[in-house]
């Protein structure tokens, strides 16, 4: 538990201070809430990293100078809960591929779900299925393409959850801890 929350705390703390990098949305929210939940132990344990999330959110927030709790805030949230939950749900079922699988499933379904809430919320899209799909693809002009969010989210996210999942198989088999099994590659 303690590396799992370790992992947690370090990358919400490079979020809060500003990651500076040219590929914008690379940050592994989902696969915090996601892959973290799928290795804490207790029923409720998976609060911890989206109380994390949630608390470098406000923080974020706050340094922009917006109401630390916004409707886009709440959808967040709501994803990082979601992913949360999907994680813990994985219980002993666990291995790399069903991890990695389900690291990229919460990632589709929070790129899916953030520009949808754009497209509905944003004045800047017009309605019907043609300005849908162009908030799930070009996005709106003088910003990057939002295809390009998704490919940043899947390499911050699996990167993240190949990183998590390689040192804490490691440092349980060094540790050789009681009742520890290796994951088995599928």
């Amino acid at each position: 538990m303690f590396l799992t929350i370790s992992f947690v705390l370090a990358i919400s703390g490079l979020r809060v201070l500003g990651s500076y990098t040219d590929l914008p949305n690379i940050m592994p929210l989902t696969a915090i809430a996601f892959t973290s939940s799928a290795y804490l132990n207790n029923r409720f344990h998976w609060i911890i990293p989206v109380s994390i999330l949630t608390i470098s959110d406000l923080f974020i927030n706050h340094s922009y100078g917006v109401s630390l709790i916004t409707q886009w805030s709440a959808v967040a949230i709501c994803c990082y809960l979601l992913a949360a939950l999907c994680g813990k749900r994985m219980g002993g079922t666990k291995s790399w591929l069903s991890l990695l699988l389900g690291t990229a499933s919460m990632s589709l379904m929070f790129y899916f779900t953030s520009n949808t809430f754009v497209f509905i919320s944003s004045n800047a899209y017009g309605p019907g299925l043609q300005e849908w799909a162009r908030a799930l693809t070009t996005g709106l002009p003088g910003y990057p393409p939002t295809y390009l969010f998704l490919r940043n989210s899947l390499i911050g996210d699996l990167t993240y959850s190949l990183l998590f999942i390689s040192v804490t198989q490691t440092s349980q088999s060094i540790l050789r801890l009681p009742g520890y099994r290796a994951l088995p590659l599928y």
